[in-house]
């Protein structure tokens, strides 16, 4: 599992809700829903002139009301770009982890997940996190634009709780994993570490063969449970992101930024 391949298959597992094709990236716009739907997504940009890539970028987002906005992963062909941004006043935001595993064929014993269809799964998600139900349009919208399978899970306790939530999308046999949510009141309890093993078992039989996720390197006890099932860091990103004091705020992601 190498680079361009996550990139890829994270590309079309969360699809922005518009999205403007560039020769070194897609600009992605999502109405502020998550920074990585709504910021530059570079795919070609070695060879980029980096003054007209920031013009272009800073036009499309100013365009939107938004703040220009350009998600820079830690490799090395890109820290150029990286260190012309820090000198245009670009801060770095949301230090993260893509986090990634081989799935081998045999699948471990897992309580089944309760499979959702997307309206009720929502419904769960925001009843579990607690995020505030004006971010449901925009999630609802950019979700209905996945063209891949998706596996909308629930994990519920012996008493029949809605205990934790994610959903998994299997995009040419690699499995993406999003929105994991735990209720506060089921934290420390080992339902998350449950519904990772069963999504994972799902990916097995959709026939995956690699499963990712994307973390912010922050979230201290998200990593440790991504690595103590199974998960190995790839390689890091940041946002860049212009330095303004009255700049909009967008969602913070802690599990699927």
């Amino acid at each position: 599992m190498n680079y361009a391949a996550v990139e890829n298959a994270a590309h079309n597992a969360w699809p922005a809700i518009e999205e403007q094709q560039m020769p070194y990236g897609i600009l992605r716009f999502a109405h502020g829903y998550t920074r990585r739907a709504n910021s530059l997504a570079l795919f070609d940009a070695e060879t980029a002139d980096y003054e007209t890539l920031l013009a272009d970028c800073e036009t499309f987002f100013a365009d939107r009301a938004q703040p220009a906005m350009i998600r820079v992963p830690g490799l090395p062909f890109l820290s150029g770009l990286d260190r012309f941004l820090s000198t245009k006043g670009y801060i770095a935001e949301a230090p993260s982890l893509v986090m990634v595993q081989q799935l081998n064929d045999q699948p471990a014993v897992s309580i089944a997940a309760r499979r959702l269809d997307r309206t009720s799964w929502l419904d769960n998600y925001y009843s579990i996190s607690g995020k505030s139900v004006l971010e449901r349009c925009n999630h609802e919208q950019l979700i209905s634009r996945i063209e891949s399978e998706i596996f909308f899970a629930v994990i519920d306790n012996e008493q029949g709780i809605p205990a934790c939530c994610a959903l998994a999308i299997n995009y040419n046999g690699v499995v993406g994993i999003y929105n994991v949510a735990t209720a506060p009141s089921f934290r420390r309890q080992q339902w998350a570490s449950v519904l990772m093993t069963a999504l994972l078992d799902w990916g097995r039989s959709a026939g995956a063969s690699y499963a990712y996720l994307q973390v912010e390197e922050s979230n201290l006890p998200a990593v440790s449970l991504y690595r103590k099932a199974g998960f190995s860091e790839l390689y890091r990103y940041c946002y860049r992101v212009k330095k303004e004091t009255d700049r909009l705020s967008l969602e913070v992601e802690s599990e699927s930024c």
